[in-house]
């Protein structure tokens, strides 16, 4: 059975180069996805291996995934500061986004789980260890890794039973999962069904709560976000899909924000995104890059990436994305703030905004009317108030993830 499993993997996986490759002719994204893969080559040839220096591979699927792994990453290169670093990205928005981290020794694309594209890989890095982040298993790589006896760790991963280890077919993953030395898991829910498995895990929490917290300690100062907010109180959508400004509108039309300005934060952030929220509010919209001090816009839009988790600070709540397509987007870069939080239904992805709803920290809306009726909630500067400490309480209550999984695997190596 495991065979043949084997055998429909390494057909999927030609399958799925094919039809990349096919759309890199029409699509922009699939175009770097093959282009930045055919760069790998020449960039390992660039790469100086350090015989006498750890090597580090940290892998994520794109950036909410590099997030998760900032803070471990930084803590092992403050500890060693000879450490070298290798940092890849499956997509090409993470890859984008961080080619220029100034912490790594080498940024590029995962090469793609062919065994020869792995072996040439693994063999010229020579990392001392792995680590992968949240959702990544491809079986080929993690093979190599374990047949090179390579110590492999999987951080912030987090188990859901409609996942195909747990289902009958899905024997060729189950046994992959045994590859990885430490599975952190984010969950007790998680470390449970890898149990119902024989598959050991350790819960350690998310990573992510320490980068928040480190983010919110930065100083960060925009003189335009600044006086356009001055004493007035902000709504921000951070990664805002087009699903959310239509809501918006229908709540602006509706008079429901009263004096409330708004800032928005687009989750794709290109001309085209920009010329349509631009279209949607009309003169009630400035652009970020554009922004004049005797604007009467309400609605400032940012123009540029990378700069969300420091712009929370300015607003007074959030309305976070994605919760009206795949899955809500990062909620904890609000909460640090103490910001209570909105967000679509799409959101029983996230550990998090499931916590949040049971806390009364962030809000599930549908409608126009749900909408009006938690911000009129938040008019009361009480509940406002004890809205705002639990969310920092629990951001700081659930920090510390970082400590634990480099405790672990410090440890892990030390019996190597």
């Amino acid at each position: 059975m495991i065979t043949i499993s084997r055998f429909f993997y390494q057909l999927f996986l030609k399958v799925y180069w094919t039809g990349a490759w096919g759309s890199s002719f029409f699509s922009v994204k699939s175009k770097k996805w093959i282009q930045g893969r055919n760069e790998i080559v020449a960039q390992l040839a660039n790469f100086k291996k350090e015989p006498s220096s750890p090597t580090v591979w940290f892998h994520c699927a794109s950036v909410g995934e590099f997030e998760q792994a900032r803070p471990l990453l930084e803590a092992i290169k403050k500890k060693t500061p000879s450490t070298q670093i290798v940092l890849t990205f499956f997509s090409p928005s993470g890859y984008d986004l961080r080619k220029n981290y100034a912490l790594a020794d080498l940024v590029c694309y995962l090469p793609f789980d062919f065994n020869d594209e792995v072996k040439r890989f693994i063999d010229k890095i020579e990392p001392s260890y792995v680590v992968w982040i949240k959702y990544e298993f491809w079986l080929n790589t993690l093979a190599y890794l374990h047949k090179r006896n390579i110590k492999t760790f999987l951080v912030a991963s987090r188990f859901l039973p409609t996942q195909h280890f747990f289902r009958c077919y899905g024997a060729l993953f189950r046994n992959a999962l045994n590859e990885f030395d430490v599975i952190f898991v984010q969950d007790e829910t998680s470390k449970q069904l890898l149990t119902a498995i024989n598959v050991a895990s350790t819960v350690a929490g998310d990573p992510r709560f320490d980068r928040v917290l480190a983010i919110s300690k930065q100083s960060y100062t925009n003189e335009s976000i600044a006086h356009f907010t001055q004493s007035n109180k902000i709504l921000i959508i951070g990664s805002g899909w087009y699903k959310d400004y239509l809501l918006l509108k229908e709540v602006i039309q509706k008079g429901k924000l009263g004096d409330t300005k708004v800032i928005i934060a687009p989750h794709n952030v290109n001309e085209n995104e920009l010329c349509s929220i631009e279209g949607l509010f009309k003169d009630e919209c400035v652009r970020l890059s554009k922004y004049a001090q005797n604007t009467t816009a309400t609605i400032l839009l940012t123009d540029h990436s990378g700069e969300l988790a420091f712009i929370y600070r300015y607003a007074h709540i959030a309305w976070i994305g994605g919760g009206f397509g795949a899955s809500v987007h990062n909620v904890l870069e609000a909460a640090v703030y103490g910001l209570p939080t909105m967000f679509g239904p799409n959101h029983t992805k996230s550990l998090e905004a499931i916590d949040f709803v049971k806390l009364e920290i962030g809000f599930c809306i549908k409608t126009c009317d749900e909408v009006s009726e938690i911000l009129a909630k938040l008019t009361n500067e009480s509940y406002y108030q004890q809205t705002k400490e639990r969310a920092l309480n629990y951001v700081k209550n659930n920090a510390g993830a970082t400590e634990t999984i480099l405790a672990q695997i410090d440890a892990s190596n030390d019996n190597h």
